[in-house]
């Protein structure tokens, strides 16, 4: 009873670090692609497909941390094939593991865009309490520069984590640890991690519709200043600032 208590936590405790691991490698993944669009973004050799390509390779990379964590996990069922109770567990935390994985995204979206990284969990009670993942690398993500071409990039990896991903990788898990007998009904997405990867993308999106509109009313604001309208002779045209306007909002239109 001892040696099975002990393999069970050791089997636990492989588990965390494996996913652990997981989740740190996500946010720096998805820091790297901060300066990646950065860097589009800043080059005039670049356009959309590359941008698109930069996005599509870093949804992989993500997918695949969630697959390797889980391809790495597969043999400790084996280790408690004798012990039901233990396999049991472990598929239970199994799933509380691929929660905080997720999560890990819905935090990053959130410290981005300056809110707490806790924000999703103080906005929907019905997420369930895990601990939180790689805190120390989520500390970088409040220092980063803001770019829209970046925050427009979780939106679209947020959506496709939602849609399709998310589903995906819990079907994986399924299948991995098929001979559980508790894997077909533990190991299904949870809906309120669906949702909290939807209100994410929301707030970025939000987000960057406020700072590109904070944007297009520093040229109006600067226009106005600028000028003593006392003075000022009854213009004739549009003033220079319509166009860095509109050359503004057909940039936005790009990205």
């Amino acid at each position: 009873r001892l040696f099975r208590a002990f393999l069970s936590r050791t089997a636990t405790d492989a588990m965390k670090a494996l996913f652990s691991s997981a989740a740190s490698s996500l946010v720096t993944d998805l820091c790297k692609l901060h300066g990646d669009c950065k860097g589009l973004q800043e080059s005039s050799n670049s356009g959309l497909d590359d941008v698109l390509e930069e996005i599509a390779k870093t949804e992989e990379v993500l997918i695949m941390h969630g697959f390797t964590a889980l391809s790495e996990c597969q043999p400790l069922l084996s280790l408690l094939s004798s012990d039901k109770a233990g396999c049991q567990q472990l598929v239970r935390g199994l799933h509380n593991q691929l929660i905080i994985l997720f999560l890990a995204f819905v935090e990053l979206c959130h410290a981005y865009v300056g809110n707490d990284p806790a924000e999703a969990r103080n906005l929907d009670p019905s997420l369930p309490l895990v601990p939180r993942a790689a805190v120390e690398e989520m500390k970088q993500v409040g220092e980063l520069e803001w770019s829209g071409l970046f925050a427009l990039a979780l939106v679209r990896i947020g959506r496709h984590l939602e849609v399709k991903a998310i589903n995906k990788v819990w079907g994986v898990a399924k299948d991995f640890f098929s001979s559980a007998e508790s894997a077909n009904f533990e190991l299904v997405p949870n809906p309120a991690v669906l949702k909290a990867t939807r209100s994410a993308a929301q707030a970025v999106i939000t987000h960057y519709a406020m700072m590109s509109g904070q944007r297009l009313a520093h040229f109006f604001r600067n226009s106005v200043q600028s000028r003593n309208w006392m003075t000022v002779r009854e213009p004739q045209e549009p003033r220079k600032v319509v166009e860095m306007v509109l050359r503004e909002v057909h940039a936005f239109d790009a990205q």
